[in-house]
């Protein structure tokens, strides 16, 4: 990540001020290691100590679009068994805590390999220009395909991705796992941190039209 192309939030405001730089550069790479050595298992319900404020915001439920998913559906199959990844847009409600996500973009820029996508700062820097342009609706999930191996998040997941994806989006995140060719269909699961405990556990997700 270049230092200078800082990442930018769906609301500039509400991106933490006095991040250092290199803290940046360890949360916007997902996985830098060999797939050999990473381990795609599902992770265990501990809490996870973060050493950058993320402003978390509960979330009770989340609600994507059955076509924004069918769109990244149809991506990640083209891809194979590459892993890919897009950026949700969408609202969140405080009273209910509840995180709509009703617009799905890919980072096209993003690189992948058979375990592991890497979106830069400059990758995300782009879409959130183009967003913003289009006065779309506010980034609030980050979701990257599993391909052949579940919807399990990882360690990996738990450390860099979910956290990464609050700090760039104010503190509401939402972190959706696809597995389009797992035997029993399409698996999909949506994560999220629990602003108290820290931990990252499943969340209800719902289709909608």
């Amino acid at each position: 990540m270049d230092s200078e192309d800082p990442p930018l939030g769906s609301n500039e405001s509400d991106m933490p001020s006095m991040v250092e730089a290199d803290i940046l550069k360890d949360l916007l790479h997902f996985w830098k290691k060999d797939d050999q050595q990473i381990d795609k298992s599902e992770t265990s319900e501990e809490a996870i100590v973060f050493k950058t404020p993320l402003g978390i915001l509960p979330i009770s439920k989340a609600s994507i679009k059955i076509t924004e998913l069918c769109e990244f559906l149809s991506y990640s199959v083209k891809y194979g068994n590459q892993e890919v990844a897009a950026i949700g847009t969408g609202t969140y409600d405080k009273q209910t805590q509840i995180v709509k996500i009703n617009g799905m973009y890919p980072i096209l820029d993003a690189s992948g390999g058979g375990a592991s996508v890497t979106i830069t700062a400059r990758s995300h820097q782009h879409l959130h220009r183009t967003l913003r342009h289009w006065n779309e609706e506010s980034e609030v999930a980050i979701i990257h395909s599993h391909p052949h191996f579940s919807s399990f998040k990882s360690q990996t997941d738990d450390q860099r991705a979910i956290r990464m994806a609050c700090l760039l989006f104010g503190g509401v995140a939402i972190m959706i796992i696809v597995d389009p060719f797992s035997n029993q269909g399409v698996d999909i699961s949506a994560y999220t941190i629990d602003p108290e405990t820290k931990i990252v556990g499943k969340v209800q997700l719902e289709l909608v039209p």
